[in-house]
Order: C-alpha cells, then sequence, then structure tokens
C-alpha cells in the first residue's frame, strides 16, 4: 500500500477521534462543575483524565498488538449534569469516581458478574440510558390552562409561547470570580483595611445562569460590591488553608 492509500485511514482515523472525543469536553465540564468543582479544577480534571485515557490506550494497544482507543461514559457524565450538587462537594463526587472505576474493573475481572451483566436485556439497558440523557435534552414544564371547550387533550403536542416577564438589571460577575467552597457557590469582595491595602471577605451567594463567560449573581452581593475576579483560586486556596488550620 502507497502513501497515498495510508493517508486516507489515518485522516479518517484522526478526524473521527477528534470529532468523538473533543466533542464532548463541555459535557464533561459541565459535569465537574456540577458536583463542586471550580473551573480550575474543572479543567485540572478533564486533563488528568485525558492524559489517563491516553496512557491506558497507548499501553492496551502495546500489550494486544492492536489499535485500541479508550473512551469515557458520556452518559456518566450526563448523570453528573442531571445531578448537580453533592454532599461533601467535589472531593466526595472524586472518591465516587474512583469506587466506580474499581467496580467496573470488577466486572470485567469477575466473568461471572461478567456475564450477569451481559444478561441485561438490551432494550432494559436503553431505557436505562434514556432516563440518563433525557433530562439533560429536555426539562419538564407544567402549566395550567383554560380547556372549558375541552379541545385539549391528553397526547396532545402544541406549539406554546412563554412571557418570561418584564426586563431588569441584575448583578453579573465573571465566571471565574464564583468559586466552590464545602459545595456552595462563594464569590470574594475586597474591602480597605484602613492602612493602605485591602482584606478579603468570603461571601456565599446564590448563583443564576452563565452565559458568555458572566455569571448571574440572584442573592449575597449589591452592586457597588469590589468583587475579586482574577487571581481567586489563590485567595480560595488561604481560606481553606485557614479553615484546615483552624480545625
Amino acid at each position: 500500500m502507497g502513501e497515498r492509500g495510508l493517508l486516507t485511514p489515518a485522516l479518517a482515523g484522526i478526524v473521527a477521534s477528534l470529532v468523538g472525543f473533543a466533542s464532548t469536553f463541555a459535557l464533561v465540564l459541565a459535569g465537574l462543575r456540577a458536583v463542586g468543582a471550580d473551573p480550575a479544577q474543572a479543567a485540572s480534571g478533564l486533563l488528568a483524565l485525558c492524559v489517563l485515557m491516553g496512557v491506558v490506550a497507548i499501553g492496551l494497544a502495546l500489550r494486544t498488538r492492536m489499535p485500541v482507543a479508550i473512551a469515557w461514559s458520556t452518559p456518566g457524565a450526563a448523570l453528573l449534569v442531571s445531578t448537580g450538587d453533592v454532599p461533601g462537594g467535589y472531593p466526595a463526587a472524586l472518591g465516587a469516581f474512583a469506587v466506580t472505576g474499581a467496580l467496573i474493573a470488577l466486572c470485567g475481572l469477575w466473568r461471572p458478574l461478567a456475564r450477569w451483566i451481559a444478561r441485561i436485556p438490551v432494550p432494559l439497558a436503553g431505557a436505562m440510558l434514556a432516563g440518563v440523557v433525557l433530562p439533560l435534552c429536555v426539562a419538564p414544564v407544567r402549566a395550567v390552562v383554560d380547556n372549558a371547550d375541552g379541545r385539549l387533550r391528553p397526547a396532545m403536542f402544541a406549539t406554546v409561547w412563554v412571557e418570561s416577564g418584564d426586563r431588569r438589571e441584575t448583578v453579573v460577575v465573571s465566571e471565574d470570580a464564583v468559586q466552590f467552597l464545602d459545595g456552595r457557590p462563594v464569590v470574594f469582595v475586597a474591602r480597605a483595611d484602613g492602612v493602605g491595602g485591602a482584606r478579603f471577605e468570603r461571601r456565599e451567594v446564590e448563583i443564576g445562569a452563565t452565559v458568555g463567560g458572566r455569571t448571574q449573581i440572584v442573592r449575597g452581593i449589591a452592586p457597588g460590591d469590589s468583587v475579586v475576579v482574577a487571581g481567586t483560586f489563590a485567595v480560595k486556596s488561604e481560606f481553606s488553608r485557614a479553615k484546615l488550620v483552624e480545625e
């Protein structure tokens, strides 16, 4: 096979890998953020996953003398997004990841358990997968409507318009300004210390939507507060260190 014959399958493999692998980056990052990771922790977790998957794929390929690809569980990331914050925050989620990985490895090493799992009917497995992914794709809405004439019937489809209310001003900050401590979103507000410097105050906040790198703050700060938007991870580390010393 000449160079042109090798080029086509090689390019096809590269494109397939990039599309299939990188297309779920956003979902994995959203899953990590949903269980309490701040932006730096989510990026670090994604990097660790990518490196580990590459190392395992290379090791298995060398051992089996076959091309091997390792992929993460997209439904698993979707489950993280739909689950939301967990008790114990991101550290507890990391522990759950480790236990889950060990159980998956056990399924492959313990043949009777692997056979039992293989006996799960395909339709049932598909329904379980749909139950995980569906809440991420659709959001149920309940409404009370006047149906005196009986024109609306069960299982009918309809096109509706929802009024979102009057537009109002709201407080927004940079997405990086919001950190998570003990699983709760916080920002750090700078206050003058009276000697020409500043001290930082932790504020627990209620956050809204994040659009274009800007996060809405529903409750917790007021217009005019000096919110730290750069170096927030370093400030968070100092607060965590101080808490450990107190304990």
